[in-house]
């Protein structure tokens, strides 16, 4: 059960990325799914919201965990 928690999954678009968001979502997190590329397979819904950044570049990590607390205001997982 992750109702109303804020998830950060890396790699969120891959095989392995994809059914670790699908299963918080399924428990009701919040998800910001990063990746590199989000074109082709992505599903919309209210509680995934997915962006594309490089994590091998330290400053895009950093992005990615701001977009994170600017729209969520927390990290849970």
């Amino acid at each position: 059960e992750f109702r109303d928690q804020v998830v950060l999954v890396t790699g969120a678009h891959g095989a392995l990325g994809e059914i670790v968001t699908g299963n918080f979502i399924d428990g009701g997190a919040h998800v910001v799914g990063v990746d590199l590329d989000w074109s082709g397979r992505h599903t919309e819904t209210s509680l995934l919201t997915a962006i594309e950044f490089d994590l091998r570049d330290p400053a895009q990590c950093r992005s990615a965990v701001a977009v994170t607390m600017e729209q969520h205001g927390r990290i849970d997982v």
